[in-house]
């Protein structure tokens, strides 16, 4: 006699749980509906083996597996290396995730050979992840031993141009800032700090360009920006990459958020530029602060430089 019945939506699957009573005893049976249109069943007394069955615990069957080897690990990927063998394999495949005993039920990449190389991608930057194999064979799920490996930190090293909404005011003038170009070298220690260049243009302004070193670090998933010369900070919030783009949100000096999008580029030869606003002499454009925080200046030579969005 069926007494519950359990249905559950998965990303790959249709699954349903049943829970029986026979002779007084509950047993379990879980049936995978997959998209082909195939299905698995899987029975067990006790609840946990229906779902978590490792490769310790089977009674029938003759399954080995290699140890996994994760290797060309980035921000974002990793590729993991592993070997089967066995008989009546129907499905093969990986399955991962933040917690210790992954399963099918978590991350999951299917593979078609026994002897398989996946790319898991998606990954989140400088987190910790466990992964194993797995195999389907009789309708049972048979588990690898369980491998850990780190993600690195966020791969936005080297220069990014776009526009990063710099205005300077000067001389009852607004001049918005025509691109800015943005270069992050890595610390080979830490991998989660560095040092930089911070370079904005002008195309109708009294001067060229504002150029200043900066030390960079990352912190609570953010990137904190020092510039050096000018001895002030800058917050890059939420920010992503995705092949050669960097986006991320930055907030204007009136506390709006604006989102910015950046295209990797080539490097220019750093020391053709005179770094800090002294370098002006005439026009002594000296940058503002950002973040809401204006710098005063009585001295009319002096352009206040801010974030803001063009009206």
């Amino acid at each position: 006699m069926i007494v519950m019945t359990k249905k559950i939506f998965c990303t790959i699957c249709l699954l349903f749980v049943f829970l029986f009573t026979v002779n007084g005893q509950k047993k379990y049976e879980m049936v995978i509906e997959k998209t082909d249109g195939s299905s698995v069943t899987f029975k067990a007394d006790d609840i946990n083996k229906v779902f978590f069955r490792d490769l310790s615990e089977q009674e029938v069957g003759d399954i080995h597996f290699s140890t996994p080897v994760v290797s060309s690990i980035t921000d974002i990927s990793a590729v993991v290396k592993v070997t089967v063998e066995g008989s009546d394999i129907s499905n093969r495949g990986i399955c991962y995730a933040k917690n210790t005993n992954p399963t099918i039920f978590d991350k999951r990449t299917d593979a078609s050979s026994n002897n398989m190389t996946i790319t898991i991608s998606g990954l989140s930057s400088s987190t910790t992840y466990y992964v194993r194999a797995y195999v389907i064979a009789n309708s049972i799920i048979y588990y690898s031993d369980v491998v850990s490996f780190t993600t690195s930190a966020p791969a936005f090293y080297g220069t990014w141009e776009g526009n990063m909404y710099v205005t300077s005011y000067w001389n009852n003038r607004y001049y918005d800032a025509s691109y800015t170009l943005i270069n992050f070298d890595r610390d080979p220690v830490t991998y989660s700090s560095g040092t930089g260049y911070w370079i904005d243009y002008y195309s109708d302004a009294p001067w060229d360009y504002i150029a200043n070193h900066i030390r960079w670090n990352v912190r609570g998933g953010n990137i904190r920006v020092y510039f050096v010369e000018d001895d002030y900070n800058v917050t890059i919030y939420d920010y992503r990459l995705t092949n050669n783009y960097f986006d991320g949100y930055i907030y204007t000096y009136d506390d709006k958020e604006v989102e910015f999008h950046l295209t990797k580029t080539s490097s220019p030869d750093w020391n053709q530029y005179h770094y800090g606003w002294d370098y002006w002499r005439g026009n002594n454009a000296k940058q503002g602060v950002y973040e809401g925080t204006h710098t005063s200046s009585t001295d009319a030579n002096k352009p206040l430089r801010i974030l803001r969005v063009k009206e």
